[in-house]
């Protein structure tokens, strides 16, 4: 939903940008560690929506040290890194709208994380069998077919296996003619 939504599109893009102004660099990391004494700001995880509370409760409870950071961040060598510190500082996390926005997701990520662990995977399963049998669909899930392998080397790995052992080209070709016939 949140990549489907410019404005939360956004937010996170400056979630996880401010996560990469100091992960990229020791200096600045140990610049947040200073300013920060409880938190760590994580980097977001497209495929663990947990993550995303993480990500957005760092900041949510933290934003004036945060903030406080990218601002020494900001008097860095790198113009390019003191542009983008500055930006995130005043702009971003200067901006009312920014800051009801991350009161907003982190309510709603806090609620749904919990929610999910009160009741878990049986209520959305259950759900999600109710829906089924509304619209006639088999509440079942398709089996995959599992494929066992063999342990045996094939032919090809075993002569990639020995070149790789001899590393000369002739006796690699002594052992591939030997191994053909």
């Amino acid at each position: 939903m949140a990549n489907n939504c410019i404005k939360g599109r956004d937010f996170f893009g400056i979630i996880q940008c401010i996560y990469i102004i100091f992960a990229n660099s020791s200096k600045r990391w140990q610049i947040l560690k200073n300013n920060v004494k409880g938190l760590i700001v994580k980097p977001l995880s497209i495929t663990r929506w947990e993550s995303r509370v993480e990500s957005v409760k760092a900041i949510r409870f933290q934003i004036s040290d945060i903030r406080e950071a990218l601002l020494q961040v900001a008097s860095d060598n790198d113009s390019l890194i003191q542009s983008q510190a500055k930006s995130l500082a005043t702009n971003d996390l200067g901006d009312f709208e920014f800051l009801v926005a991350i009161v907003i997701w982190f309510e709603i990520l806090y609620a749904v994380n919990l929610e999910f662990r009160e009741t878990g995977l049986s209520k959305a399963i259950n759900d999600a069998k109710e829906i089924a049998v509304e619209i006639d669909v088999d509440p079942l899930f398709v089996q995959k077919r599992v494929i066992h392998r063999k342990g045996n080397l094939t032919r090809i790995q075993l002569i990639m296996m020995l070149h790789y052992l001899w590393r000369s080209p002739s006796r690699s070709i002594i052992f591939y003619t030997l191994l053909i016939r």
